[in-house]
């Protein structure tokens, strides 16, 4: 069961790294509006 809640807490943290990237890109392209749009 351990290995689920290691599985699970990854998940987690991924889905948070994610939240913050997201909103840091939509802060940049706030910015600079019109830009260099990187996917």
């Amino acid at each position: 069961m351990v290995k689920e809640r290691e599985e699970a807490q990854k998940r987690a943290e991924k889905e948070a790294a994610l939240e913050r990237i997201k909103k840091a890109r939509s802060r940049e392209r706030g910015n600079r509006d019109r830009g260099m749009e990187m996917d």
